[in-house]
């Protein structure tokens, strides 16, 4: 269990659909297509010793954490905005948020874009999140969300950029002023139901 942090200066918004993968593909053993360093210029210093060019792909150095694992070996994944020149990448030991109080979405796939099949329940996942617009929108003003994921384990793990991925158009639009984002996965459970808590606190929760 790895957790990645980045902290980035970029304007706009935090999370586009698709902008890190890049980023976070390259830390990982499969690597990346695209040169994460001309990506990310920002972070071009922190990446730099993490990744290397390899037979055309951009594959992580011996310095990445995730070298010898797949990106679902990421249980925590963090983005914080912040100044101009204070950008940075890091790994963290991951934490589990007390979901006690946060509100829940149960749906039988939480999928990524690829298929006709997750897509449809990518869309249904989507509407069923609308329908409750009224009572999850209630911290339209936050500058902080999380998302904690529990998966099934009767099915393939998913990593958590793509568990976001589909999702993030909707809470981009509920939350504009967004300026921390955490993703988490707890164990993965048998059953085909899965689980997501959502929370969009006033106050940014902070780990460590």
């Amino acid at each position: 269990m790895i957790g990645v942090t980045i902290a980035t200066s970029k304007q706009g918004l935090l999370w586009p659909t698709e902008h890190w993968k890049t980023l976070i593909d390259s830390l990982c053993r499969g690597g990346a297509k695209h040169n994460p360093i001309h990506r990310y210029p920002l972070l071009a210093q922190c990446l730099a010793p993490l990744v290397c060019e390899h037979g055309g792909r951009f594959l992580p150095t011996a310095a990445s954490r995730l070298a010898a694992s797949d990106d679902t070996a990421i249980t925590s994944l963090k983005i914080v905005r912040v100044k101009d020149g204070e950008d940075s990448m890091g790994f963290h030991i991951p934490e589990l948020p007390d979901v006690e109080d946060w509100s829940c979405l149960d749906v039988t796939y939480f999928g990524t874009i690829g298929s006709r099949v997750q897509e449809a329940q990518t869309k249904s996942n989507v509407a069923a999140l609308r329908a409750r617009a009224n009572e999850l929108k209630r911290g339209a003003k936050s500058t902080s969300l999380w998302l904690h994921f529990r998966l099934s384990s009767d099915r393939r793990d998913r990593d958590l950029d793509n568990l976001a991925d589909a999702l993030m158009p909707l809470f981009n639009g509920w939350f504009p002023g967004l300026t921390e984002i955490h993703l988490s996965k707890g164990p993965p459970q048998p059953g085909e139901i899965e689980r997501m808590w959502l929370d969009a606190p006033l106050t940014p929760v902070r780990l460590g």
